[in-house]
């Protein structure tokens, strides 16, 4: 099955592919997958960012994590994994892109369980691991366990 086109295109988010103009479609893409069996969320999710999320595309890319937890778009016990770049940012301090991270994705987490009636936040979600490396820019990936 193909994703539609504004979910495969290079830099594309899940904010923008359920922008209001888009909705229909990405509705239609949904009812397709569920006829073929598609559970309505994943076991795994990479999101991998070239950015951060304090810049304007990085405001969308946390819609885009908040997205996920308030659709339940992340089945219980999934794996979430997201990327960051630290390109482009000046830095304030030294973990500041793991922090944003981490606390980003906890937030939203928080936030669709509180609106669950009985749902308790503190065990839906688990930092697995942060790991910081530089290639062309500061980089970091944390992993989550989503219960």
């Amino acid at each position: 099955l193909a994703a539609p086109a504004a979910l495969a295109a290079p830099g594309a988010s899940l904010a923008a592919a359920a922008a209001p103009a888009q909705v229909g479609a990405v509705d239609g893409v949904v009812a397709r997958l569920r006829a073929v069996g598609w559970p309505g969320n994943f076991g795994f999710v990479w999101l991998d960012y070239c950015g951060t999320l304090s810049s304007g595309p990085g405001r969308r890319r946390q819609e885009d994590i908040r997205r996920l937890f308030r659709a339940g778009l992340l089945a219980p016990g999934s794996l979430l994994a997201v990327t960051l770049s630290e390109r482009g940012a000046p830095r304030l301090y030294e973990g500041e892109l793991a922090d944003s991270l981490v606390i980003c994705v906890q937030t939203a987490a928080r936030d669709a369980a509180s609106s669950v009636e009985g749902q308790r936040p503190a065990a839906l979600l688990e930092l697995l691991g942060v790991c910081e490396y530089r290639a062309t820019a500061a980089m970091v990936v944390a992993a989550f366990h989503v219960g």
